[in-house]
């Protein structure tokens, strides 16, 4: 599908101050990052440190780990070879990563994905450098209210949930097993909410066959862990492209980053001051802090019985995990002994992360970019690098529907940039005035009539009551044509109030980006899940400016008419 491309720089596209200035005036938060990710010598360099630093030895486990998982979860060719690659000295990656939404969650997790694999094949050409493309399946997350929906337009936004009831409140995803006949429901509902099409079955199969009961739990029941739904589904959508799934809960990976536990105990107040203190510094120059980190807390939690715990910072060098206390030697043996337990928080993670793998640039939206503004300072505390931190693709789809909306209003910018409400009101103030248009035309054929009366009687004519006759008819059709006229005014209003809830409704559901609501698979319905290639090819490496999708067909093709 060939797509016609637009940029904005319409600040409602960029989600807050912070990430508008990091991508369109780098130089007031350059202080923040260790990189310049416009520039294409800050990849080579960050190669450069990559090489002075990387523990290559890692490279074997990694190789082991991800292809042992990647190939469970149904892994094409193009994976596996980078995979391979992986294991070679002097090759680099390119990560992304997200919490495993259902059925991919809203649209920008694949915007996110192609950003990975185009910003990672461009590097590749320009500098000669090996690079490999990898998505963090956040599976060590909680937050099962983030993830459990999918969004569709239906003439209104519609949120699908999955039936979560049984799952205790912080509950790692990677702990969380639902039965198909759950997610069975979903597709059942999404089904019979959106118009059958011509492809319908194409993604629909493509779901379901996600959904077969080869991905059973450990105990063999047909449940379905969340996040390997979302490795499978994201393997299979972009097979020809190579993207590597990494599932941060296997317990090897978490030996490699379990090293970091006695270096959080360590420096664990020094990590809240210094992340606390980038805020307080952000905040004083016009920006938002995206972090508030506890100076009682480890950046660590430890999983019970598939609860992601705190750990509780006391006196004495003791740590509360729930309601049990430990010895700092304690908690590391435990650790030790089972790394599975552990996981980070987001102050630590992309430490751990950018330790374990050879990263050269993480993928990042635009609160990940605020993030990294806050806690670079922790990298500096723990001997680590920040790598390039690269602001991913953003994007608003315009169909041929919302398209013909646009032309009959402002530009796409007005729109966006302004409530329904004053453009409805700047619409229709110039329509015409009913009452003075009616009044004058009244007088204006009276005035006429008026003048032929005189003319008549200064002729000796008698005419009896027939002037008076036809001055009262042109009251009266002037009163109905007054009607008329406010009746096909009020259907103009009445489009103009319809047309804009349609542009609203699809273009900022709920007042959010359509790309933070609306699921993928919504628009494969309407033009086939081949809509991807068109998608990646829309998107260009370094050119950082939101971009407006419009759709070169209606995307209709219902059966049955």
């Amino acid at each position: 599908m060939i797509i016609h491309v637009e940029s904005s720089r319409n600040s409602r596209f960029y989600n807050n101050s912070l990430y508008r200035d990091y991508i369109f005036d780098f130089s007031k938060l350059s202080e923040y990052f260790a990189y310049d990710y416009r520039d294409i010598e800050s990849y080579k360099k960050r190669m450069n440190d990559i090489e002075e630093l990387y523990d290559d030895n890692l490279r074997g486990g990694l190789v082991e780990i991800l292809h042992e998982y990647n190939l469970e979860h149904g892994a094409g060719s193009q994976t596996l070879e980078n995979i391979r690659m992986l294991g070679e000295s002097g090759t680099a990656v390119i990560i992304g990563g997200q919490q495993p939404g259902l059925f991919t969650g809203p649209v920008f997790m694949i915007y996110k994905i192609i950003s990975v694999l185009k910003l990672s094949s461009f590097i590749s050409e320009k500098t000669g450098i090996k690079v490999v493309p990898c998505f963090w399946n956040a599976s060590d997350d909680s937050s099962i209210g983030q993830v459990d929906s999918i969004g569709i337009i239906t003439g209104i936004l519609e949120k699908i949930k999955i039936d979560t009831s049984s799952i205790r409140k912080n509950t790692r995803f990677s702990s969380i097993y639902l039965e198909r006949k759950k997610y069975i429901e979903v597709l059942q509902s999404l089904e019979g909410l959106i118009p059958e099409t011509d492809f319908i079955d194409e993604w629909l199969g493509l779901l379901r066959d996600s959904t077969d009961d080869k991905y059973r739990d450990p105990e063999g029941k047909n449940r379905i862990n969340l996040p390997g739904l979302f490795s499978n589904i994201i393997l299979k959508l972009f097979a020809e492209y190579g993207i590597v799934m990494v599932d941060p809960s296997d317990k090897r990976l978490k030996r490699m980053g379990v090293g970091f536990l006695k270096v959080d105990m360590e420096k664990y107040s020094s990590i809240a001051k210094t992340v606390n203190s980038r805020g307080d510094k952000l905040e004083k120059a016009g920006y938002h802090a995206q972090l508030n980190t506890k100076t009682n807390t480890l950046n660590h939690f430890f999983n019970v019985e598939g609860i992601r715990e705190k750990v509780e910072c006391l006196q004495g060098l003791r740590y509360r995990v729930g309601d049990k206390i430990f010895s700092g030697k304690e908690l590391i043996s435990l650790a030790d002994s089972d790394p599975g337990l552990i996981s980070w928080n987001v102050a630590m993670r992309p430490v751990v992360q950018d330790r374990i793998f050879p990263v050269m640039a993480t993928v990042c939206g635009p609160g990940e970019v605020s993030y990294f503004a806050q806690i670079s300072g922790v990298y500096d505390l723990t001997d680590t690098r920040l790598p390039v931190i690269y602001p991913r693709f953003s994007a608003t789809i315009i169909e041929k529907k919302i398209s013909r909306i646009i032309e009959r209003f402002e530009s796409m910018d007005e729109l966006a940039g302004t409530s329904r409400e004053e453009i409805l009101k700047k619409s229709l103030k110039d329509s015409i005035s009913v009452d003075d248009l009616a009044d004058s035309l009244e007088k204006k054929l009276e005035g006429v009539l008026k003048n032929f009366e005189k003319e008549v009687s200064c002729a000796g004519i008698s005419t009896g009551s027939s002037f008076d006759r036809i001055k009262r008819n042109i009251k009266k059709e002037v009163q109905v044509l007054k009607g008329k006229i406010y009746s096909e005014l009020k259907k103009k209003d009445q489009w103009a109030r319809d047309a804009l809830d349609r542009f609203y409704l699809n273009l900022f559901p709920d007042g959010r980006l359509q790309e933070r609501e609306i699921n993928f698979f919504y628009y494969a319905n309407r033009y086939g899940i081949g809509i991807m290639e068109g998608l990646y090819d829309s998107f260009k490496p370094f050119d950082f400016e939101h971009k407006l999708l419009y759709l070169n067909q209606d995307g209709k093709n219902e059966k049955n008419g």
